[in-house]
């Protein structure tokens, strides 16, 4: 892996066995291009200039839709499922955190909002991928031997050649199709171990839209944070 500037553009050049180059930028806003093995740096560097604009206007997009730091403060939005909603400090509360019309976090707790809310987060997180899990596994006759949670902000899901599915908590964030895309892709993985065209077939039986699916996760998948 190697770093090039080129038409005022810094980019991380990693090779592999791959017939084509494509562009793909982080959520760092960092800009990556995957090129086959013994691609000249000239023929490279040409495909990235031919991409200024395509470049700056998803730059520019991304800029616009960078989500505003989490402050924990009363009134703030938080998503779950899908669904916005305030946070309220609640008084009289006696569980750490309620889901109602808002989200209620003990007042006491107000000091440690943000170790709650992630702790709350984390176990929602846990309980709603176990069960589309449980539901697609009976679908696709592909069972992993364990779940894990991590705590990726980019990467949402991950397969592991012993068996073992890795899901970002905040995906619990998201749209249940959302989280159903990304249950099904890792699912998949376990059939087969690539991206090839065979792997998308699986994925398309049982999500014949999984494309507007991955497609929302590329464009918003950045505002599932906190």
């Amino acid at each position: 892996m190697q770093t090039w500037i080129v038409a005022q553009a810094t980019y991380t050049l990693i090779r592999s066995r791959r017939r084509t180059m494509a562009l793909h930028i982080r959520g760092d806003g960092t800009l990556e291009v995957r090129a086959p093995l013994k691609l000249s740096t000239d023929v490279i560097d040409a495909f990235v200039a031919s991409k200024q604009s395509w470049v700056a206007k998803h730059l520019a997009r991304m800029q616009k839709n960078k989500p505003v730091p989490t402050s924990y403060t009363e009134g703030e939005q938080f998503l779950f499922l899908g669904k916005s909603y305030p946070l309220q400090f609640c008084d009289e509360q006696k569980a750490p955190v309620v889901l109602g019309e808002t989200l209620c976090l003990a007042s006491r707790l107000q000091g440690r909002a943000e170790k709650v809310l992630t702790g709350w987060y984390r176990q929602q997180a846990m309980q709603t991928l176990s069960e589309r899990v449980a539901f697609y596994s009976e679908v696709m006759k592909s069972r992993p031997k364990q779940i894990k949670l991590s705590n990726a902000r980019q990467r949402w899901g991950s397969c592991s050649v012993r068996g073992r599915v890795n899901f970002a908590w905040r995906l619990v964030m998201a749209p249940p199709e959302i989280i159903d895309y990304v249950v099904v892709h890792e699912l998949a993985h376990l059939l087969r171990h690539d991206h090839s065209s065979a792997f998308w077939q699986i994925v398309q039986t049982v999500l014949p839209d999984y494309k507007t699916r991955r497609n929302w996760l590329k464009e918003k998948g950045r505002l599932l944070t906190m």
